[in-house]
């Protein structure tokens, strides 16, 4: 247990990249089995904090965060109406909140470790994917528009496909945000995978010389 507890970060970066490469392959010919995938990634994300502080607001935090999370996953697909697109933004600001307090945590620790690397890591690939459930929630409220248009749960695929290349600054240029509120969304992405990079990624190395001396 305490070998599983010392290396979660790694358990959970590695799950992370399995998660992306393979759930595309298995979105729409086995629902349930990417129903479980994503539940079981969400519970490893959203329990994280508790495992890293034990305090019991983050365990109830946790578990409405999930609950949340399977209600959104198992019925927003099928239920495009105000009650689940509100679920969205709670969960949306749940991620939110586990990623910033991973920072947090990460950037208040003594000495770096390789468990705050490969969180740091993780954190990266995180805001890609909470970028995508942002623009998912405002295409449910018709807020933002894309082009080609894209219609949010039916194209959570390309949404987390164009928030990688924002984040990344790659652009291929295939998908354009439209209105204002998309160009605007995109670009904080853009300056967000620039500034996490430059400024984020460069703390840690600067700590791990200091640790060195």
């Amino acid at each position: 247990m305490k070998k599983l507890k010392k290396n979660r970060a790694l358990i959970f970066f590695c799950g992370l990249i399995i998660f992306l490469v393979v759930q595309p392959l298995i979105s729409d010919s086995f629902l349930g089995l990417n129903i479980f995938l994503t539940s079981l990634l969400a519970t490893f994300l959203l329990f994280n904090p508790f495992l890293v502080t034990t305090k019991r607001s983050w365990l109830i935090f946790a578990i409405i965060a999930l609950i949340i999370t399977i209600l959104d996953n198992v019925f927003g697909a099928k239920t495009n109406n105000i009650f689940f697109s509100t679920l969205k933004i709670f969960g949306l600001i749940s991620y939110f909140t586990v990623i910033i307090h991973g920072f947090w945590c990460i950037i208040q620790s003594d000495g770096i470790s390789s468990e705050d690397v490969f969180n740091s890591l993780s954190g990266y690939f995180l805001i890609a994917i909470a970028f995508s459930l942002t623009y998912d929630v405002f295409l449910d409220f018709n807020m933002i528009e894309f082009s080609p248009q894209l219609s949010g749960e039916n194209d959570s695929g390309d949404l987390l496909y164009y928030s990688f290349s924002t984040l990344t600054t790659l652009g291929y240029g295939d998908i354009v945000p439209v209105s204002k509120i998309a160009k605007r969304l995109s670009g904080i992405e853009a300056a967000t995978g620039v500034l996490y990079v430059a400024v984020f990624i460069g703390y840690l190395i600067g700590a791990k010389r200091e640790q060195k001396k």
